[in-house]
C-alpha cells in the first residue's frame, strides 16, 4: 500500500468528494517551477514515527525533517522546507529507536531491509483508497463523482519519499491559509541514500544524499529524536494481524454454487462508467422481486466497456479501479446495496473486499468468486457456471434500479473492525 500525505481530516474526506487536495493549494512536481532552487540544507527539526510491521517482515518508519514553524495542532505553517522519508528496517526494531544504517531508494515492489520507498504522484483513486478500505466512502460514491478517466488522473498528492517546499500564497475564500507546494520526488536507481547513526550521547545524525532530476543535494540533521509509536499495537485479542489487516484465515467459509437461474441487468451509464448487476438464485428465489426463502447472490459491477448488451469478461476487484470494479456492500435509507450473498432472506455476506473473475460463452457465464465480509468475518467462495438472461433497466425511473434489497442483516453480534491505518503524514499540507 502506498503511503499518503497531504490529506485533510477523515471527516472532511468522508463528507465531501468535490476535490482531491482538500486543504487547498497548488502542487508543482519537480523542475516545473524555476523559482525553487535546490541546495544543501541542514534541518533544525525532526519527527520520526514507527508504524510497526506495515510491510510483512519489515518495520516501517517515517522521518520528517523540516525548517519552519509548527502550529498548536502539529501542522507545519508558513513558508517551510520539508524532507519526508518512508523507511524500512528489520522487523526486530521497534519504537524504542531509529535503526542506524545506510538505506537505498527503491520502488514500492522492491521494499526490503535497508531501503526507503521512492516518491510517486498518486492518482485520484490511490488518494482515496485508504478511505475506501476503512469504509468511510465507497467505490460507487467515487464513481458517481468522477469518471473512470478522472479516477486515474494525478491527484496532486504524493506517496513515498520526497523533498518539498511550501510557500504561503494568501488565503482562500474561507480565510484559511493557501499554499503552493513544489515537490521533488526521490526515485529508485538514482543513487539516493539515507545514512543514520546514533552517537554516544543518544543523539542522531542523519545524512541524505538526494539525486533529483536536475541536481544532487545533501540534507542533514543532528540532534535528539523521539520515536513516536504509531503502530496502534495492542493485546485486545481481536482478529487483526500485526500490520492492521484483517486475518481472514479465521473467517467462516460459505460456499454455494448450485444456482438454477441467473439474470444480467444493465443499469445504465454515468460519465463513461457502465453499471451492471448479476443476480443468481436457486429455485426458491424470485429474481424479479428478489424475494423468497432461498439463496441469492448479487454481484454489483462497473466497467468502462462501451457495450450495453454484453458484460466484459475479466477480473472485477473491490479494491483498485482500472477497467473492472466490484462494488462492495453498503446500506442507505434502510436498504442494502452492492455485492452480497443472501440466504433465507437474511444477508449472510456483504462484500467489503474480494474479486470475481468472469468468462463467458455466449450467454453462459462462468464466475470464479471470492468475497470477504470483514465486518462479519465471512468468506464466500464459489465457482459458478450459469446462463444469464439479459435485462435492460437503464430507462427505469428508479435512481438505483434493482440494486436495493430489503433483506436484513443476519442477526449476528455487532462487530466493530478498526478502520484502515490513517494517513502517515502528520503535518497539514
Amino acid at each position: 500500500m502506498k503511503i499518503i500525505r497531504r490529506l485533510a481530516g477523515i471527516a472532511a474526506i468522508a463528507a465531501s468528494l468535490a476535490a482531491c487536495n482538500k486543504d487547498g493549494g497548488e502542487t508543482i512536481i519537480g523542475s516545473k517551477d524555476d523559482e525553487v532552487k535546490l541546495e544543501d540544507i541542514d534541518f533544525t527539526n525532526a519527527e520520526v514515527v514507527y508504524y510497526g510491521e506495515y510491510v510483512e517482515g519489515l518495520s516501517n518508519y517515517t522521518i520528517t525533517l523540516y525548517n519552519g514553524e509548527v502550529d498548536e495542532d502539529g501542522y507545519i505553517t508558513g513558508d517551510a522546507e520539508v524532507l519526508y522519508i518512508d523507511l524500512y528496517a528489520n522487523k526486530k526494531y521497534t519504537a524504542s529507536e531509529l535503526p542506524a544504517g545506510t538505506y537505498k531508494c527503491v520502488s514500492e515492489d522492491k521494499l526490503a531491509e535497508g531501503t526507503f520507498c521512492e516518491g510517486v504522484e498518486q492518482t485520484v483513486l490511490e488518494f482515496y483508497q485508504p478511505y475506501i478500505d476503512a469504509g468511510l466512502i465507497t467505490l460507487k460514491e467515487l464513481m458517481e463523482e468522477y469518471t473512470a478517466a478522472e479516477l486515474n488522473e494525478p491527484s496532486g498528492s504524493i506517496a513515498g519519499s520526497e523533498f518539498y517546499v511550501q510557500k504561503l500564497d494568501g488565503v482562500d475564500e474561507d480565510g484559511d491559509d493557501n499554499y503552493i507546494y513544489t515537490d521533488f520526488l526521490f526515485k529508485a536507481g538514482t543513487g539516493s541514500s539515507v545514512k543514520i547513526s546514533k552517537n554516544s550521547d543518544g543523539k542522531y545524525s542523519i545524512t541524505v544524499l538526494a539525486s533529483f532530476e536536475t541536481t544532487d543535494v545533501v540534507y542533514t540533521y543532528s540532534g535528539a529524536i523521539e520515536v513516536v509509536d504509531g503502530s496502534d499495537a495492542d493485546d485486545s485479542g481481536d482478529d487483526d494481524d500485526d500490520n492492521g489487516d484483517v486475518d481472514r484465515s479465521q473467517f467462516e467459509v460459505v460456499s454455494f454454487n448450485s444456482f438454477t437461474q441467473g439474470e444480467l441487468d444493465y443499469n445504465g451509464v454515468s460519465d463513461g462508467t457502465y453499471y451492471w448487476t448479476i443476480y443468481l438464485g436457486d429455485s426458491n428465489v424470485n429474481l424479479e422481486s428478489l424475494e423468497g426463502k432461498g439463496k441469492l447472490l448479487c454481484l454489483d459491477l462497473a466497467t468502462t466497456n462501451t457495450s450495453k448488451t454484453e458484460l466484459k469478461a475479466g477480473e472485477y476487484k473491490a479494491t483498485g479501479y482500472t477497467d473492472c470494479a466490484l462494488i462492495g456492500y453498503y446500506e442507505s435509507n434502510g436498504y442494502a446495496y452492492g455485492t452480497m450473498y443472501v440466504d433465507n432472506e437474511e444477508i449472510v455476506m456483504g462484500a467489503t473486499d474480494g474479486s470475481v473473475n468472469i468468462s463467458k460463452d455466449g450467454d453462459t457465464y462462468t464466475m470464479d468468486v471470492e468475497l470477504f465480509d470483514d465486518d462479519y468475518k465471512i468468506t464466500y467462495k464459489a465457482k459458478i457456471t450459469q446462463k444469464l438472461t439479459y435485462a435492460d433497466y437503464s430507462q427505469s425511473t428508479s435512481a438505483s434500479p434493482r440494486l436495493s434489497n430489503k433483506a436484513p442483516r443476519a442477526p449476528k453480534a455487532v462487530n466493530t473492525v478498526a478502520p484502515a491505518r490513517p494517513a502517515k503524514k502528520t503535518y497539514k499540507k
